[in-house]
């Protein structure tokens, strides 16, 4: 069954429906697929929804939640049930050759023997049908038992507080994973069975586009350079969704209470003179506070204020180095 298949039967992950701006997305993919030989009009307003389908998407990261995983549910699952070895082709041709009784012209014409021994071969075919049917179910059965002992061990471990099954659940099920828009490393330290620090390390502000693209009334598509404040305005933002998606991710998967995420980024360090990794935020986000905020309507920078975090920004320098937070 697997572990997917197991989590799913008992109704334990909920993947939300995909945010609008990944639908959007793939939407614009297969219009630029059937659409190679778009007319300039048609191909400047495809621009321009591409280049707003792309800044959406940086910022509504922490719209989405693939994880949500009931551990006590989990544990209540069945184990799967050994197959009973059946012999219904076998009993089917051996009623068969019990019940065969040669013709007047079997007989005559000497096939008596001729056609007993050609059911006897459909008998033993038949009963070897059976042997690698119920061999390939006992392959599955093995299969599936061990998954679901490793599932157990899993479900055990976590609902314990065990710290070492908390890691292994999360390089099991690697989360954050598919999110590209994340960044590249995630660094993860537990201090205790209900608390975990997460250093991330998200991208640069070059994710973020200089440009802007529009159309004018016209129709024709105008590419200008963003000012400075909204810029800057972009990447905070992406900045705080990508960290609220973070834990929104791990409170799904694991039973803790509260994670501090600190986000790093290459940054200019004006005591070296050179670019580094710095922190750039750090957030306490407490479980009880994130289950009550709803997620698709809030402004990811402006949320902040829900929780400790240290941020500091200016629209016209952008984001700045601060104190990474800690649970003492």
């Amino acid at each position: 069954m697997g572990y997917k298949s197991i989590l799913r039967s008992v109704g334990t992950v909920v993947r939300q429906a995909e945010r609008e701006s990944i639908r959007r997305q793939k939407e614009l993919v297969k219009r630029q697929i059937a659409n190679s030989k778009m007319q300039e009009l048609e191909q400047a307003a495809y621009d321009v929804e591409v280049y707003e389908n792309y800044i959406d998407r940086l910022t509504s990261l922490h719209k989405d939640c693939i994880s949500n995983y009931n551990w006590h549910e989990i544990i209540k699952k069945k184990a799967p049930v050994e197959p009973e070895k059946k012999v219904k082709r076998e009993m089917e041709s051996r009623l068969i050759v019990e019940n065969y009784k040669p013709t007047f012209f079997d007989r005559i014409f000497k096939q008596e023997e001729k056609k007993r021994n050609k059911l006897l071969e459909i008998l033993q075919k038949s009963i070897g049908d059976d042997k690698t049917e119920y061999e390939q179910l006992i392959d599955t059965y093995n299969v599936d038992l061990n998954e679901y002992n490793e599932l157990m061990n899993l479900a055990n471990g976590i609902n314990k507080g065990d710290i070492s099954v908390y890691k292994k659940a999360i390089e099991e099920f690697e989360p954050l994973s598919e999110i590209s828009e994340i960044g590249s490393e995630l660094g993860f330290k537990f201090s205790t069975k209900d608390r975990i620090n997460i250093v991330m390390t998200t991208h640069d502000s070059k994710i973020v586009p200089k440009e802007a693209k529009s159309l004018l009334k016209s129709g024709k598509l105008t590419i200008k350079e963003l000012s400075i404040g909204k810029y800057n305005e972009i990447y905070q933002d992406y900045v705080c969704s990508s960290a609220l998606r973070v834990a929104r991710e791990i409170f799904g998967l694991l039973p803790v209470e509260e994670i501090i995420v600190t986000s790093k980024s290459r940054i200019l360090n004006k005591t070296t003179g050179k670019l580094e990794d710095q922190p750039i935020l750090s957030v306490r986000f407490v479980r009880e506070t994130m289950n009550n905020i709803n997620f698709s309507d809030i402004d990811p920078s402006d949320s902040m204020t829900n929780f400790v975090h240290n941020m500091g920004f200016k629209k016209s320098q952008g984001m700045s180095p601060v104190d990474e937070l800690n649970f003492a």
